[in-house]
């Protein structure tokens, strides 16, 4: 198949018809995003705490709703539902 793999010092990323990493540590795989895919080439680099994702894919005919650009930053620890304790515009709640 195309795409090569790209890795940071604890994932490998890689194209499984959609934007995929593969956690070194725990040994699982995740879908990035489905929106999109990579394209054929190295079209994941990690690089700065964050997952870049260069358009790749304009002009083929598959059924990705999504050809542009991409940054993703990781996620926070924080559990779901519970309450953040900054607000939208970077200041602490009291």
């Amino acid at each position: 198949g195309c795409g090569s793999l790209s890795a940071s010092s604890g994932k490998l990323f890689y194209r499984a018809s959609n934007l995929a990493e593969f956690d070194l540590e725990s040994r699982e795989q995740r879908l990035v995003s489905k929106a999109t895919r990579p394209g054929c080439w190295i079209n994941m680099i990690p690089a700065g705490g964050l997952l870049l994702v260069p358009e790749g894919s304009s002009g083929c005919i598959c059924s990705y709703p999504v050809q542009a650009s991409m940054a993703f930053g990781p996620r926070s620890a924080q559990r779901p539902g519970a309450e953040s304790s900054s607000r939208s515009d970077g200041t602490r709640k009291k």
